[in-house]
C-alpha cells in the first residue's frame, strides 16, 4: 500500500471519531438555544437556572432524540460557568423520577 492510502485511512478514522465524539455535545449545544431563542418544538422558552414544565404528553411532531409519549418533561438549562448549583428535589412519594 501507499503512504498515501494509509493516510486517507488514519483521516477518515480519525473523522469518524471526531463525529462519534462531537455529535452529541452540538446537538446538545443547539437544543439549549432553541430553548433559551424560544425556536424548541417543545413550545417553551427558558432562561438559565430556570425550570420549565411539559404540561401535556408529546406527540409525533415534537423533534428530540426519542421522547417517551406516556411521560411529562421538566427542563432546566443549568448555567455553572458561575460556580456550582444545588438543586433540590421534592419529595416524590416514591415515584418514580430521573434527574
Amino acid at each position: 500500500m501507499s503512504g498515501s492510502a494509509d493516510v486517507t485511512r488514519a483521516q477518515v478514522k480519525l473523522a469518524a471519531q471526531t463525529y462519534v465524539y462531537g455529535y452529541p455535545l452540538v446537538y446538545n449545544l443547539r437544543e439549549i438555544d432553541a430553548f433559551i431563542s424560544g425556536q424548541s418544538s417543545w413550545q417553551m422558552q427558558l432562561q438559565f437556572n430556570e425550570f420549565g414544565h411539559v404540561r401535556q404528553l408529546l406527540g409525533q411532531e415534537t423533534n428530540f432524540v426519542s421522547p417517551n409519549s406516556d411521560t411529562l418533561y421538566s427542563f432546566a438549562m443549568c448555567d455553572v460557568r458561575p460556580g456550582p448549583l444545588v438543586l433540590h428535589v421534592p419529595d416524590t412519594d416514591g415515584r418514580y423520577y430521573v434527574l
